[in-house]
């Protein structure tokens, strides 16, 4: 009987430590800020805020603040912010950094970039 008891303290305990340690990395990730709508050609990302976690960019993932976008030339995506519906144009080679509410896009050489903009109704 007590090996039982033990043996479902032990099984909670375990519970209870692996939720403690997932908790504050989700706690801790950036809010999403942003969607991607559209992408063409090779973009890839990376979030050095979250551990430098990245891969391919795709449509319809969630942007979060801190993303790194990279597109090489030729390559294109569309983000969309949610909390002013602006509508970001990226045409690579360009590196977009993703705030709150926009993009900032650096060239190769660290000069800025813009991208076209519109704002969606609302």
């Amino acid at each position: 009987m007590q090996g039982i008891l033990l043996l479902r303290f032990g099984v909670i305990l375990v519970l209870l430590l692996g939720l403690g340690a997932a908790l504050p990395a989700a706690a801790g990730a950036a809010p999403d800020v942003g969607l991607v709508t559209q992408v063409a050609g090779e973009a890839v990302f990376v979030n050095p805020e979250e551990g430098g976690k990245g891969g391919k960019v795709q449509a319809f993932m969630k942007i979060r603040r801190g993303d790194r976008l990279t597109l090489s030339a030729g390559a294109s995506v569309t983000l969309v912010y949610f909390a002013n519906s602006r509508k970001e144009f990226w045409q690579g080679p360009v590196e977009v950094t993703v705030e709150e509410g926009q993009g900032a896009g650096r060239g190769k050489d660290g000069a800025p970039v813009h991208p076209q903009v519109s704002t969606l109704p609302t």
